[in-house]
């Protein structure tokens, strides 16, 4: 660790947690010098292959470390409460995806960081693919003409091993269900490229063959506030909980784009961005359906 390292302290070792640890070991002029869990093996195992000093309660490592930012990786339910901790010790902050399942605690954790000048960040990580950003320019450019609709789908499969594996899983106070958990990445794309959302138009969930209290099941139709964008939107995960499904993960995610011209072959070109960026790279490697067509 050089002297310009910025000095990272992590919340939540385990699960998606061990993935961020190996990105921040990749990334020059980072480093992890404090890790936090509330499983002191966990902890131990973290601190150890990663030359971190080890705690298990976060108020106590945001005392008494020595660091600039904090990356959490906790359950959904806790990232806008400690979250606003490490803000209010005047610690930037960035927090695995979903930001929050609380509207007002997100709308707290914005306020926090927005009042004390610091830096706030969500991983959605699909933003940043080159492919991504260049289909959304030529979306924002007008190059596709006036869009019609978008539309996305994520028709995965969880056991329940999947929820009973944790407590907090499939809980509305920790975690949400297949919206805010699997589903949230391809409903962020799909807002980012053709949104904001204007109004709910419909909306329904349900909770089917699983024992957890979220849903396993949601759709919904909604109108677009751009100009170029008022359409209906559909939003739908029925093989996450449907026995039919032949895979253990179920069927892959997909984006649908629809424009009102498509000259050059630029709707061409936008799906092939599209399934560039995300084929291979979501969930090992499940192929993912992308559909672009002219209005």
């Amino acid at each position: 660790m050089s002297d310009g390292d910025l000095r990272i302290g992590f919340v939540g070792c385990g699960g998606i947690g061990n993935h961020h640890l190996k990105v921040w070991e990749s990334i020059p002029g980072a480093k992890v010098v404090a890790v936090c869990d509330n499983q002191p093996e966990r902890a131990a195992r973290a601190g150890e292959e990663h030359g971190a000093e080890v705690f298990t309660d976060m108020v106590e490592m945001l005392a008494r470390a020595d660091v600039e930012a904090v990356d959490i990786c906790t359950p959904s339910g806790l990232h806008a409460e400690q979250g606003i901790a490490a803000l209010e010790s005047g610690r930037h902050v960035l927090v695995e995806k979903p930001i929050d399942i609380d509207l007002a605690k997100i709308d707290r954790l914005i306020d926090t960081a927005d009042a004390r000048n610091l830096k706030l960040s969500c991983i959605f990580q699909y933003r940043f693919s080159p492919e991504i950003q260049e289909a959304r320019r030529q979306i924002q450019d007008g190059r596709l003409g006036r869009l019609l609709s978008c539309s996305t789908y994520v028709k995965w499969f969880r056991k329940q091993d999947y929820y009973s594996a944790d407590a907090w899983r499939g809980t509305w106070a920790l975690d949400g269900g297949c919206l805010a958990n699997q589903g949230v990445h391809s409903l962020d794309q799909m807002t980012w490229m053709a949104g904001p959302v204007a109004e709910v138009e419909y909306a329904h969930i349900e909770t089917v063959e699983r024992d957890i209290e979220a849903e396993t099941f949601g759709i919904a139709s909604s109108r677009f506030s751009s100009a170029r964008a008022f359409s209906l939107t559909s939003f739908g995960i029925p093989a996450l909980s449907m026995p039919m499904a032949s895979q253990e993960n179920g069927l892959p995610f997909g984006i649908q784009v629809q424009a009102a011209q498509g000259r050059d072959g630029l709707l061409l070109q936008l799906a092939a961005q599209i399934e560039r960026a995300l084929d291979g790279r979501w969930n090992q490697g499940r192929r993912p359906g992308v559909h672009v067509t002219a209005g």
